[in-house]
């Protein structure tokens, strides 16, 4: 069963587990698209520091090449 939060008509408060719950639908998808969009960058930074990361280790081996010759 859900009861009315006081002062928020957006809020309700769920009787079994007494967890407060949005029932705004329009602030739930908005909540979920920035979400996805800082799980995207987060996999973006991640790649890049991967690239920079294999980049470093072929400078690295092009420089101990450049040694032994």
């Amino acid at each position: 069963m859900k009861i009315q939060v006081k002062d928020d008509k957006r809020l309700v408060r769920d009787s079994g587990t007494f967890a407060i719950l949005n029932t705004d639908s329009g602030a739930i998808n908005t909540h979920n698209l920035k979400m996805n969009q800082l799980a995207r960058e987060k996999t973006r930074d991640d790649e890049i520091n991967k690239i920079n990361d294999d980049i470093s280790e072929i400078k690295s081996m092009i420089a101990q090449l450049i040694k032994r010759n």
